[in-house]
């Protein structure tokens, strides 16, 4: 497995509860390592736009099915999945409103078999 961090020295800062921030980037590391296999490639890529910091946490796993993607990705939607995958479901519903408390947005873009990438946008400091 190949792990990947692309962050500019010169990032700028982030105004955040570091204890809720620090938990919705482990859930969704942990996602990426438990769904990408051994010949994967995950990546963490921060970056700055305007007043934004992108944060995007990237696999090469088994992806998300459409629906969950779909729902995910709906304003004031929670995600319970179909228990076809273990560990997908209440997390991603924590993860949006943790962001959400932090007045930052979340989305999901995932194929099946072809891995999940999850963009998180947060007010810079």
């Amino acid at each position: 497995m190949s792990f990947t961090l692309d962050c500019p020295a010169d990032i700028g800062w982030l105004a955040a509860n570091e204890g809720r921030l620090g938990r919705v980037i482990r859930y969704l590391l942990d996602n990426a390592f438990e769904f990408t296999g051994s010949n994967g490639i995950i990546t963490v890529a921060v970056a700055r736009e305007d007043r934004v910091l992108r944060l995007t946490i990237s696999d090469t796993g088994v992806g998300l099915p459409r629906e969950t993607v779909e729902k995910f990705n709906q304003p004031n939607s929670t995600v319970l999945h179909d228990g076809t995958l273990s560990g997908h479901g209440l997390g991603l519903t924590i993860v949006k409103d943790l962001i959400a408390r932090h007045e930052g947005t979340v989305s999901i873009s995932s194929k099946p078999n072809r891995g999940t990438a999850v963009n998180r946008c947060l007010p810079a400091a």
